[in-house]
C-alpha cells in the first residue's frame, strides 16, 4: 500500500502545467499513488478521486500547481503527529495561511492540505459543487477537532491561473 494517494482534478488546460504538477510529486515521493480525475468538476473530480484512494494518506494537488522538493520532507517530520496537514502555498508573493498563523479561517488554507486516510473514512464528508468548495470541505473537517499541524515553510506553489486572472 503506497503511503500517499495524490487526487489531482483535471481539465487538462494546460499539458506542461499538469506534466510539472505530476513531476513535483514524482521527484521527492518513492512510491506515489497518483489519481488523475478529470471529465467534471473539480469538486467532482476530486470526489471520483476519494472513492480509490489506496494510500495511508490523502494530499491534493491542483493540475495547475506544484510541490516544492522539501513537500514530501515536512510531511514525512508531521504525518505521525496529526489528521491533517497544511502545507504553506505561496501565491502571487502572498503566502497562505501567513507564517505565524496556524489556525484554520478564511484565507487561511485553500486546496494545499493532506487528510489522513482512515480520519477522512470517518466522516466521509465530500466536496461539493461550489465556489470556495476546498474551503467548504476542510471548515468540515475541522469540525470534527482534528489534530492539524502547519509547515513551517512554503511547500506548495499556486501559480494565479488564467481562469482566475481579472480580466
Amino acid at each position: 500500500m503506497p503511503l500517499i494517494s495524490y487526487i489531482i482534478p483535471t481539465i487538462y488546460r494546460n499539458q506542461n502545467e499538469l506534466n510539472r504538477a505530476i513531476n513535483s510529486i514524482v521527484s521527492a515521493d518513492p512510491d506515489p499513488d497518483i489519481i488523475l480525475c478529470a471529465g467534471g468538476t473539480a469538486a467532482g473530480n476530486r470526489n471520483k478521486g476519494l472513492k480509490v484512494v489506496r494510500g495511508e494518506w490523502i494530499l491534493f494537488l491542483d493540475d495547475d500547481d506544484y510541490y516544492l522538493p522539501e513537500y514530501y520532507e515536512n510531511f514525512l517530520n508531521f504525518k505521525d503527529e496529526c489528521d491533517i496537514i497544511v502545507f504553506r502555498m505561496s501565491q502571487q508573493s502572498r503566502i497562505i495561511p501567513p507564517m505565524g498563523y496556524n489556525s484554520i479561517g478564511p484565507g487561511g488554507v485553500g486546496i494545499n492540505f493532506g487528510v489522513n486516510t482512515e480520519y477522512y473514512k470517518s466522516f466521509n464528508h465530500e466536496f461539493e459543487d461550489m465556489h470556495g468548495e476546498d474551503w467548504a470541505f476542510i471548515q468540515h473537517m475541522h469540525l470534527q477537532n482534528p489534530r492539524i499541524k502547519y509547515t513551517t515553510n512554503v511547500t506548495y506553489v499556486a501559480p494565479i491561473a488564467q481562469h482566475m486572472q481579472r480580466r
